[in-house]
């Protein structure tokens, strides 16, 4: 998808610039689809997870208009505790069923079906035989799972890159087959980089020290806790990304305190200490105030999708189901980058588009 998405702007590209060499066309084609991407993040993604409130608290939100301002005392550089705990949590959301639903009932291999995420480590059968589209309907049009929770699918608790099937000789057989727990990983890697358990990001996060059992009330549920110190012997044990995942949610975002305060400060770091973000003026790879205005107004989620695919329909944020606030709207009312505002010639996009 992002291939295709990079080669139609390096297309259109080369018709307004016919004088650009294919160096310039590629690099000026990436610029682009990185600020198409970076304002999907940040202006559909983040949102649904932090919140309205949250997201306004870390300077994240998407100007409607202006530049942002590059900082060059902000690190932009991985925590690691986000790395290997807080943004993470979306493996708490992982679904075990999808379903492929392809829009060519006659064709055999182009059924709509289902199929069980434990089958799929690694198996490309589905996209060779050309349901990679079906596979991305399922997506958009199937449940949406927005739940950030303690609770880990089987399928990659138990079942993690699971693939029973291996080939000797020319012939299929039946091995055992080493099982990973996703989990156990997120857990272990925690302590093997050593970053400091739960509670203490709990307290940087939020001021409250936790010195018992009994001080975790106000974050996370009795039943929670009791889980916690079934397993732990003390409540300074709790791993990072345990804790994080039995908290309350906050603040109006689908994570509790720490790992909401944990995100939002990467994502803040990640936004004010890049100084190629797409908002930002006065780089060298600013855009000019016309060209960012027309992709903050263009890009998002449901574009690229329906540029890339052959939907006829989407709904306006493709991450939650179709809704009254959710409607779905033809792919074709969704316009595309003016790409005139890249010209250096007299040649214009609507020449290029009136020849395809």
């Amino acid at each position: 998808m992002m291939r295709k998405r990079h080669n139609q702007h390096a297309k259109a590209l080369s018709y307004v610039n016919p004088h650009w060499d294919d160096e310039t066309l590629f690099q000026e084609a990436r610029r682009l689809l990185i600020a198409e991407t970076t304002k999907i993040h940040y202006g559909e993604y983040m949102p649904s997870i932090l919140g309205e409130k949250l997201m306004d608290y870390f300077g994240l939100n998407v100007k409607h208009d202006g530049y942002t301002q590059y900082d060059p005392h902000i690190d932009p550089s991985t925590l690691q505790s986000v790395a290997v705990a807080a943004l993470r949590m979306g493996h708490s959301q992982i679904f075990s069923q999808f379903n492929v639903l392809n829009k060519n009932p006659h064709n055999f291999h182009q059924q709509s079906y289902s199929f069980l995420l434990r089958n799929k480590f690694f198996e490309m059968s589905d996209i060779w035989l050309g349901n990679s589209q079906g596979i991305l309907r399922g997506l958009i049009e199937g449940q949406s799972e927005n739940s950030v929770d303690p609770f880990i699918v089987t399928d990659v608790k138990d079942f993690l890159n699971f693939n029973p099937r291996t080939t000797t000789n020319g012939k299929m057989v039946i091995t055992q087959p080493s099982v990973i727990d996703l989990s156990a990983i997120n857990i272990n890697r925690g302590r093997e980089h050593g970053v400091p358990g739960y509670i203490y990001h709990l307290e940087y996060c939020t001021g409250v020290p936790i010195k018992s059992w009994s001080d975790l009330n106000q974050f996370m549920s009795g039943p929670r806790i009791q889980r916690l110190k079934a397993v732990y012997s003390d409540v300074g044990d709790i791993d990072l990304f345990v804790g994080g995942l039995s908290e309350n949610k906050a603040f109006g975002s689908i994570l509790g305190p720490t790992f909401a305060c944990l995100n939002g400060i990467q994502f803040h770091h990640w936004k004010y200490g890049d100084r190629f973000y797409f908002e930002h003026g006065g780089q060298a790879g600013s855009f000019t105030p016309k060209q960012l205005n027309n992709i903050r107004q263009t890009s998002s989620l449901a574009n690229l999708m329906c540029k890339t695919n052959d939907f006829d329909a989407i709904q306006v944020n493709p991450q939650f189901n179709p809704s009254e606030h959710n409607p779905r709207v033809p792919c074709h009312a969704l316009a595309e980058i003016d790409y005139e505002l890249w010209r250096e010639t007299s040649h214009s996009y609507q020449d290029y588009k009136k020849k395809k």
